[in-house]
């Protein structure tokens, strides 16, 4: 038999012995969104909430998070948005994060734009018709920033 066949070096054998040292990606994904929670109540009422996932399943990517930010329209305009983002940002670097992706949708989200920017993001790219939102294909606008 040829060397690495089959073998305790070969290529399956090491995804198989990589995937029992790794926990699943979505009890990764749960595990860093419980962590990451973070909820705004206003009137008795959710205002808004924000956590952080893995921005990629790949363990290279495990320093690099999404955030993901829900403002209820009614509380939109009172600074909830910052509050959520300032705190999930110093959660995340605490947590050994280094960067910080923001994947906006490119229709109708100058509010999200805004808040971003404001809280240091900078454009990183566009990605043209991957999303299918409200019966049509929209664009996503990709923002970064650097954490700790």
């Amino acid at each position: 038999m040829p060397s690495g066949i089959g073998g305790a070096g070969s290529p399956d054998r090491r995804r198989q012995a990589a995937r029992r040292r790794r926990p699943h990606p979505g009890e990764q994904y749960l595990r860093l969104v419980r962590h990451t929670l973070r909820r705004a109540d206003a009137d008795g009422e959710i205002a808004g909430y924000a956590y952080a996932g893995p921005w990629r399943r790949k363990p290279a990517y495990s320093s690099t998070v999404e955030d993901s930010i829900f403002i209820a329209p009614a509380k939109a305009g009172f600074g909830i948005g910052r509050l959520l983002l300032t705190e999930l940002m110093a959660t995340c670097a605490d947590a050994g994060s280094r960067q910080m992706i923001a994947g906006i949708a490119d229709s109708d989200a100058e509010a999200s734009v805004r808040l971003h920017k404001s809280c240091g993001f900078t454009e990183a790219g566009r990605l043209a018709d991957v999303r299918y939102k409200h019966g049509r294909w929209i664009g996503t606008l990709l923002m970064q920033r650097a954490l700790g």
